[in-house]
């Protein structure tokens, strides 16, 4: 897929604002600017594709160990309450349904119609590679605890 209209340093911004508006919003996770690149260790990611006046997928790529201090924070539950990786990833796919909710009416305006799929786990990092297009807009967000990519892959014009 292929941003073709916007220049992806203006895409990169938006994303980087709503992207962080978010986390800090609904998960009460804030973002550093001028984190650490801690990049070790396991990750996953989540995809959530669209269809409207453009089609594309956000993906959000994050160190495994993320999901459950978004559940923590969401959700109010603690790993002695509930350490069920459903809930860890349910906290996921509700971050990326979020921030993708919010990121394309910034792009395409208030008035533009997107249908969202039901956000998907991508726990194997080939797959997930495979997902995101060089061409995808992209954002590194450092957090407190951990860091967040956020991709945008769109096909045709925004």
């Amino acid at each position: 897929m292929k941003n073709q209209t916007k220049t992806n340093g203006e895409t990169n911004r938006i994303l980087s604002e709503v992207a962080a508006q978010v986390l800090e919003g609904l998960t009460f996770t804030f973002v550093i600017p001028d984190g650490e690149e801690h990049t070790d260790g396991p990750c996953i990611g989540v995809t959530v594709n669209f269809k409207g006046p453009f089609i594309g997928r956000l993906v959000l790529r994050m160190p495994e160990t993320l999901p459950a201090l978004l559940a923590e924070n969401m959700l109010a539950i603690t790993p002695e309450e509930d350490d069920s990786e459903e809930a860890r990833y349910d906290a996921a796919r509700e971050l990326a349904n979020v921030i993708c909710g919010n990121l394309l009416p910034k792009i395409a305006g208030a008035e533009a119609v997107f249908n969202l799929q039901a956000p998907t786990i991508v726990k194997d990092e080939e797959c997930l590679r495979k997902e995101i297009s060089e061409d995808a807009a992209h954002v590194r967000l450092f957090l407190e605890e951990g860091w967040l990519e956020v991709f945008l892959d769109v096909a045709g014009e925004i």
